[in-house]
C-alpha cells in the first residue's frame, strides 16, 4: 500500500503540467542572469557620482565627509560607500583595526579616481581628500 502511493506521487511529479507558461531551464537561466546584470548596474555606487571605496584585506573604521554631511563606518575587506549630493569636496579618513593586512581609501567620481591614500601600517591611518 506505501509503495503504491510513493509510486503515484512519484509519477505525478514525472507527468507533464498543464502549464503552458513553463520555460525551459535555459529561459530560467537567461532570465535571471538578466535581473543580477540591471541590478548589478543599478546598485554600483562607482559608476555615477561621487563615492569612497575602501580597499583592504583586514578590519578597517572610518569616517566621510561631503555635501555637508559625515557619517562614520565601519567593516571588513573591499567595500564602496555612495556619497550623496554633488559636494564641492569629500574627505574620507580611515583606520586600519589591526596590525596586519593593507588599507587603501579612494575616492570616485563617476568611476574615475580623484584620490587616495594607502598604509601598511599596523593600526594605520589613511586621510584623502578631493
Amino acid at each position: 500500500m506505501v509503495y503504491s502511493f510513493l509510486f503515484l506521487i512519484v509519477l505525478g511529479a514525472l507527468l507533464p503540467s498543464d502549464d503552458t507558461t513553463t520555460k525551459t531551464a535555459l529561459d530560467k537561466t537567461e532570465t535571471s542572469e538578466a535581473k543580477a546584470t540591471d541590478t548589478e548596474k543599478v546598485s554600483n555606487p562607482e559608476e555615477e557620482g561621487w563615492a569612497v571605496k575602501v580597499i583592504s584585506d583586514t578590519g578597517w573604521s572610518g569616517s566621510i565627509m561631503g555635501d555637508g554631511n559625515s557619517r562614520t563606518v565601519d567593516g571588513r575587506r573591499t567595500k564602496t560607500f555612495p556619497v550623496s549630493g554633488d559636494p564641492w569636496m569629500v574627505s574620507a579618513t580611515f583606520q586600519k583595526s589591526g596590525e596586519s593586512g593593507d588599507l587603501k581609501v579612494q575616492i570616485l567620481k563617476d568611476g574615475e579616481i580623484k584620490g587616495e591614500s594607502e598604509t601598511s601600517a599596523a593600526y594605520g591611518v589613511v586621510s584623502v581628500t578631493s
